[in-house]
């Protein structure tokens, strides 16, 4: 793939811009975890346009959002059925220096994007100080993961969101207290994002089933 210098000049405006955007993290320094899901999922969004236009500079972009997102992985919850490969924790899941190789397979081995891929890559976060995390685990092929004592306060929005690594159908249900479902996605993808408010403060319960006949890792977060 040829990388025109005007195409560079008007795409580095772009990713400059994205790059920049640390307001969904400031807006909200109070609650990094919140902050920290808008940019995980502007990332994704990013990444999968990236894709469908094959165009390095939006996936640069994405890799810095997703670095600036601060994400660690850790506890969420508590998993009930954990099953024999539930601990496998690679931390790809949500890796933004995976995107920065993308980019630059994108870009046909582009000196350009391969020197903007190197400047992410060493540079520091420009993004969240808070203590973000996510948990990762592996499902076998039509298995689920219950996550139980995920507390939400009653009154607020609420949010969990998913990713798969590789292409597995996994689907996404939360229960409240009672067992009744108040929020699901249950389409083909790897990608779930779930929102409600609760009637009341309390515990939650989000379940991740795999439909596939394969195996997949991914990241489970709320706000």
């Amino acid at each position: 793939m040829k990388i025109s210098l005007r195409a560079v000049g008007v795409s580095a405006l772009i990713l400059a811009s994205a790059v920049a955007t640390t307001s969904y993290g400031q807006s909200a320094a109070e609650d990094p975890q919140a902050a920290a899901l808008k940019l995980i999922r502007m990332s994704r969004t990013l990444h999968d346009r990236a894709i469908e236009t094959s165009d390095p500079v939006l996936m640069l972009s994405a890799a810095r959002l997703r670095k600036d997102s601060g994400m660690k992985a850790g506890a969420l919850g508590t998993l009930e059925n954990s099953g024999e490969d539930a601990g496998d924790i690679s931390g790809e899941t949500f890796s933004w220096e995976r995107w920065l190789e993308e980019a630059v397979r994108l870009s046909g081995g582009s000196d350009v994007i391969a020197g903007l891929a190197t400047d992410i890559r060493t540079s520091g976060s420009k993004g969240l100080a808070g203590q973000a995390v996510y948990t990762e685990g592996r499902l076998a092929a039509h298995s689920s993961h219950r996550y139980s004592d995920l507390n939400f306060v009653g009154g607020e929005f609420a949010e969990v969101y998913s990713e798969g690594l590789g292409k597995a159908d996994i689907d996404l249900f939360v229960r409240d207290s009672r067992g009744a479902i108040v929020c699901s996605q249950t389409d083909s993808s790897n990608i779930n994002q779930c929102g409600w408010t609760p009637g009341a403060t309390g515990p939650f319960e989000v379940t991740l089933e795999n439909k596939s006949d394969f195996a997949d890792t991914y990241a489970l977060t709320t706000n």
